[in-house]
């Protein structure tokens, strides 16, 4: 499954999810086709590369969207890749770097590093089947508190009452790079922090509470509280109540989970691919 920036999910569908949302415009929308294909029902998170990337301009060779693994100036390290990682019903986070990650023959890949995140987070919704809470943590790479803000932040899952800390993700220059890039965008700048706000650790935040809200709904089928009074994530409370109402309690299984996403209207659901591509200009991180 690969998501390719330049088209529309569907044309019609498309200029419907425009509507409502002031200063919204096509690219918010751009690589969300096919977003749900090859989607399990079993499993709540997948990965997904991408093609055609809209926010790449070669620093060495003036190219733009086409010097993609020096194809076009041959100059190493020229070009770069995307990758989504996804849930049940649509978008989580975007990567931009491999970092250090190589795929099986040997060259590296984001698409890779997107497989491996996703990989941990099911296995990690594995592990809680018998057990209540978890926590997702940002720290840096060697579990110590954030020092300062251009460190390496890391986010770390456990689960309550002790167990061992495990590595989910660590946040890289290039992804904060695609977020300031997207930030700057028309049809998003009234709704994301400003570019020079962003830092890796603000992003980092930004995931570990999407992270923690979305395994609180699903493994606890407990309401949504970190991310739900931003713009984007409002959208989350309504997701919950609706599995609620078949799951009254205990752990909400995916194809109900998928199907209240699939159930909100065009405008609530832009708002969810909205909530991964930017750090709302409202996000709280100190938020418990």
């Amino acid at each position: 499954m690969t998501v390719r920036l330049k088209q529309m999910m569907l044309v019609p569908l498309a200029i419907i999810l425009l509507v409502g949302i002031p200063g919204f415009d096509a690219y918010s929308m751009q690589g969300m086709e096919n977003m749900n294909g090859g989607m399990g029902h079993d499993k709540m998170f997948s990965a997904a590369p991408m093609d055609g990337c809209d926010d790449f301009h070669c620093q060495k060779c003036g190219d733009r969207n086409h010097c993609s693994g020096r194809s076009n100036c041959n100059m190493p390290g020229c070009g770069h890749e995307h990758a989504l990682v996804l849930l049940n019903g649509g978008a989580l986070f975007y990567l931009r770097s491999a970092d250090g990650v190589v795929n099986e023959n040997g060259r590296l890949s984001c698409y890779t590093r997107a497989r491996q995140v996703v990989e941990r987070l099911n296995q990690f919704m594995g592990m809680m089947k018998d057990h209540g809470r978890c926590y997702f943590t940002v720290l840096d790479e060697n579990r110590k508190e954030l020092v300062r803000s251009n460190q390496n932040p890391t986010i770390w899952f456990t689960m309550a009452g002790g167990g061992h800390f495990q590595k989910v993700i660590t946040v890289t220059n290039s992804d904060l790079d695609s977020y300031r890039y997207r930030t700057a965008s028309t049809g998003l700048a009234g709704m994301a922090k400003p570019a020079g706000e962003l830092n890796k650790k603000l992003v980092a935040q930004w995931w570990a509470y999407l992270l923690k809200d979305y395994f609180a709904m699903v493994m606890e089928n407990q309401p949504p509280r970190l991310t739900t009074y931003t713009h984007c994530g409002m959208v989350l409370d309504k997701v919950w109540a609706a599995a609620r109402v078949e799951v009254p309690s205990g752990k909400i299984p995916m194809p109900v989970f998928k199907k209240a996403i699939d159930n909100l209207s065009d405008e609530d659901r832009t708002r969810l691919f909205v909530a991964a591509q930017i750090i709302p200009k409202n996000f709280d991180p100190n938020m418990r």
